[in-house]
């Protein structure tokens, strides 16, 4: 890799890792404004791995599963409750 690819992916890992910060910082700040003003509401939002339906240990089922679950996940910055 010569210098100039090596700049290009340290600039790109520069500007990443500052979006990271960015966005922790908003999120705090959004965090603590649901914890202050009733009118305010953040959450956070996480989708778990998606789980095929119906399960078994023949592996017959494996071809069968036309079913898919999503659970998603919502936590209250503000109050704490999921």
């Amino acid at each position: 890799m010569n210098p100039d690819e090596q700049k290009a992916i340290h600039e790109k890992y520069e500007k990443h890792i500052q979006n990271k910060e960015a966005a922790r910082a908003e999120k705090e700040k959004a965090k603590e404004a649901s914890q202050t003003d009733q009118y305010v509401c953040a959450a956070c939002f996480d989708i778990q791995q998606v789980m095929l339906l119906p399960q078994g240990n023949q592996s017959c089922l494996y071809y069968a599963r036309t079913l898919c679950n999503y659970n998603l996940s919502v936590y209250s910055q503000g109050t704490g409750e999921a």
